[in-house]
């Protein structure tokens, strides 16, 4: 696995999707794994996709993965690399995908991700599943954190006590600073829609109605930029009524916090199935 000498300076390279499409990531075609994995697309209509022909261990927790990508690069097909440990852990996995700028604006991409996670609680809760996790990274991680909505949340009435857990994995909750940067080619955010699109500037006030465990996550090795945003919106969280724990893990950068998803040992992989089972 090659890994990129990542520059501290603001936001110029993160991401950056030449780098990333050069990056040494298996694909599902050439790494599928042994079953309970399943493909969303976000948008409308959504459809799943099994890789097993049989729906394997009933009632088992359902583990949504969002992928990042600065909402332009990356997809769901190359994404997969958090299933194997979770289907070894008997938990069914959901690979969460969404239409990518510049066809569809930010804003379009919240509401992609929300309609496929209301298709995900109906399939949890048909199925009878005992609970649902979402974990995302970085533009993905922004995606997760607009789930703390309370008309999402009231949307999925009182199927909303399945979701326990979200993982936001070196995420991106201000996308003001983009403003400027190459990212924002793509995105064409002005400063009132890079507003509006920012959980740091609109994530409501918890009046008990949203009871999920926010694990704010970060590398020892992001730059400055990720983890300083990561620590205002977990004080955010906290701020606003909501249960929240921030975890630096250390040796990791922007990359590996997430690619060692595959490995049944890394602490990450054990932390969402401890979740998904709590």
């Amino acid at each position: 696995m090659s890994h990129f000498s990542l520059p501290c300076e603001d936001y110029k390279w993160l991401d950056n999707p030449s780098d990333l499409n050069s990056r040494d990531i298996d694909c599902v075609e050439e790494n599928e794994p042994q079953g309970g994995f399943f493909e969303i697309d976000g948008k409308i209509p959504v459809e799943l996709h099994a890789s097993a022909k049989d729906f394997v261990f009933p009632y088992a927790p359902v583990c949504v993965y969002i992928h990042g990508g600065y909402w332009q690069d990356l997809s769901k097909n190359i994404s997969a690399y958090p299933v194997q440990p979770l289907y070894d852990a008997k938990c069914v996995t959901v690979i969460l995908g969404y239409d990518l700028a510049p066809k569809v604006t930010v804003s379009q991409i919240i509401d992609q991700v929300k309609q496929g996670m209301v298709k995900v609680i109906e399939f949890a809760t048909e199925r009878g599943s005992r609970s649902v996790v979402v974990a995302g990274h970085s533009a993905g991680a922004h995606l997760a954190s607009t789930l703390l909505s309370t008309e999402w949340i009231s949307s999925i009435k009182e199927s909303a006590k399945l979701l326990k857990a979200l993982f936001l994995i070196s995420g991106v909750f201000d996308l003001q600073p983009l403003i400027g940067t190459y990212v924002n080619a793509a995105l064409s955010l002005d400063k009132i829609e890079a507003a509006s699109v920012s959980p740091m500037l609109n994530l409501a006030e918890n009046k008990g109605k949203i009871e999920v465990a926010c694990q704010v996550v970060v590398g020892e090795y992001d730059p400055p930029s990720f983890k300083d945003q990561s620590e205002k919106f977990y004080k955010l969280l906290l701020e606003k009524g909501y249960a929240a724990e921030l975890k630096i893990f250390n040796g990791y950068d922007h990359f590996n916090i997430v690619e060692d998803l595959r490995n049944n040992a890394y602490l990450l992989s054990q932390e969402i199935v401890k979740l998904a089972f709590s």
